[in-house]
Order: structure tokens, then C-alpha cells, then sequence
């Protein structure tokens, strides 16, 4: 079980696919990544960029921020 997952949008707000990864550190390269690949700004569609979740008590939770 990866400890992180990307929920990834489309540029009109609906979910594309998630991603796993096992540090924060990837999973906040792969948020990056995919606001690249469909052509977002951070500080224009900070909404429409991916949200991080973190997988702990047996669940996925997002965290703020992200």
C-alpha cells in the first residue's frame, strides 16, 4: 500500500485518474507534473491542480493545502 495519492483533474474540475506514490516528496512532483501536462499555472488554477491524500488508519485523508 503507497502511503500518498494524487487525485488528478481535468481543466474543467472532474477526476481524470489518482497516482500512488510512496514519499510526499513524489507526490508533490507528481501534482506538479500533471498541472504541466494539461497546462495549469499554480497561481491561476491552484483549484484544479491535483490534492494530495495521505493513507493512515486504514484509510486515505487529504491534506490540507494540497
Amino acid at each position: 500500500m503507497n502511503k500518498y495519492k494524487i487525485r488528478c483533474y481535468t481543466r474543467d474540475g472532474d477526476l481524470d485518474h489518482e497516482e500512488c506514490f510512496e514519499t510526499m516528496e513524489e507526490a508533490i512532483q507528481g501534482r506538479a507534473k500533471w498541472g504541466t501536462v494539461i497546462g495549469l499555472e499554480l497561481e491561476r488554477h491552484f483549484a484544479y491542480y491535483p490534492t494530495i491524500w495521505e493513507y493512515k488508519n486504514g484509510e486515505y485523508k487529504r491534506i490540507e493545502g494540497y
